[in-house]
């Protein structure tokens, strides 16, 4: 399985079948993929493709998000701040792991 991040690639429409789905650009060329993933915050367009009638609703939590230099941390890390700790990274961004919080 590969996966593929696209920033700043316009989609004029979203169309899910059985096995996969289509993304239309807006030059005109589309994509089929098996999974997409709309991973673009709470005005997200994506969700306004799939679902125009959606609004986005305050969930109850908010994200904190911060970097730190690797150099300077201690030479021992508390475990349970290394089970908690956990980044992902990939060219153009970063998020938090999902199994790094708390439930």
């Amino acid at each position: 399985m590969s996966t593929d991040y696209r920033d700043g690639v316009p989609v004029t429409r979203i169309e899910p079948d059985a096995d996969a789905v289509t993304l239309h650009h807006a030059d005109g060329t589309a994509e089929r993929f098996d999974v997409v993933i709309g991973a673009d915050g709470y005005r997200s367009a994506a969700r306004a493709l799939v679902d125009p009638a959606a609004t986005a609703e305050y969930s109850g939590y908010v994200l904190w998000r911060g970097g730190y230099p690797v150099g300077e941390l201690p030479p021992t890390m508390p475990d349970e701040l290394r089970r908690r700790t956990v980044t992902v990274t990939y060219p153009g961004g970063h998020a938090p792991h999902a199994d790094a919080h708390p439930r």
